[in-house]
């Protein structure tokens, strides 16, 4: 095993005693509310709920992402996950899910998102990725989704930046 896997082996052992950890980020894929470089605070959690932010195993790898979707498929519940930044969402069995993101550690700043103004930010956040997800699964051409994102990013940035400011 590598050094790298090592330690991933090792803050999951960790996480899983203490029942939360800290996570560096290393994408941009839950952009703007987590950036490459935050640091998240997860916590285990007996229920995931929709749009809440988790984090998952995908192999050795640690995911941040959110739940847009709860699905029933052969008679057991799926997770839809996507980032925030927008890509491809996929779906992820319930037990893969580590811990629900509570907090969020920018440049020193930490920002709950479990109560008050940093909860508001992740539900709008998180009904802005559900619709773009509807959106992308509906609208049939690239070039018209296209158009549409590129809209809708600079409206979410827009609220961000003048009513919410994360």
């Amino acid at each position: 095993m590598s050094d790298k896997g090592l330690i991933e082996e090792m803050q999951a052992e960790l996480f899983l005693k203490r029942g939360e950890g800290w996570f560096r980020v290393l994408s941009g894929s839950m952009s703007p509310i987590i950036e490459t470089g935050d640091r998240i605070l997860a916590k285990k959690v007996d229920e995931i709920n929709l749009r809440d932010i988790v984090v998952f195993r995908s192999g050795s790898i640690f995911i941040t992402h959110r739940i847009i979707k709860i699905i029933r498929k052969d008679g057991k519940d799926m997770l839809l996950q996507r980032g925030d930044a927008g890509g491809i969402a996929a779906l992820i069995p319930p037990e893969s899910v580590m811990g629900k993101v509570i907090a969020v550690e920018k440049k020193g700043k930490v920002i709950r998102l479990d109560y008050g103004i940093g909860k508001s930010k992740s539900i709008i956040l998180g009904m802005v990725n559900q619709f773009s997800y509807w959106v992308s699964i509906r609208i049939p051409t690239s070039s018209h989704r296209n158009i549409f994102f590129r809209l809708a990013r600079k409206i979410m940035r827009y609220l961000l930046r003048c009513v919410i400011q994360i």
